[in-house]
């Protein structure tokens, strides 16, 4: 009578650990990052609002385009609201809140432009100095970038990601 021969299946215990304690590592890293990513925008948002001008900020998000920026609307001492496009610290760029159109203005300019489609996310940031709304929209061809003049409603420029 043949003996079984008892297969060691060791290496796929320890296998299986080894992959689990990588996925725990790497969403312990990623809770650490969203948390100092929170951080920052608080910070960013608190010094603004230290400002003496700003009696309030009224919204606050991160642009990350081709250059990154600390977006605030805020509404002055005067009562006048304004987007602070913050950079390196700074208050880099200012603008009269009533000059900007509205993402729903920037959002249909891209829709127009792209033929059909659904918005899949907009931001507004800064391009060569200049105030933009960057438009995501997920087309048949793929995922299209609509790139606005936010002050003008002239497309600066398009590309499609397929």
């Amino acid at each position: 009578m043949k003996k079984k021969k008892k297969i060691n299946y060791k290496w796929l215990k320890w296998s299986v650990l080894g992959a689990i304690a990588v996925v725990i590592a790497l969403g312990i890293m990623l809770l650490i990052y969203v948390a100092g990513h929170q951080d920052n925008l608080s910070s960013y948002q608190q010094s603004i609002e230290n400002l003496v001008e700003v009696d309030q900020v009224l919204d606050f998000s991160h642009y990350t385009g081709q250059e990154a920026y600390f977006v605030a609307r805020i509404q002055r001492t005067d009562g006048e609201q304004y987007y602070y496009f913050v950079k390196d610290d700074i208050v880099a760029h200012q603008v009269l809140v009533a000059d900007v159109i509205t993402a729903d203005i920037a959002q249909s300019v891209a829709m127009e432009s792209v033929g059909s489609g659904s918005i899949l996310s907009h931001q507004l940031g800064i391009y060569h100095d200049k105030p933009i709304y960057e438009v995501k929209l997920r087309t048949n061809e793929g995922t299209d970038y609509v790139i606005i003049n936010a002050l003008t409603m002239e497309i600066v420029f398009q590309f499609t990601l397929n």
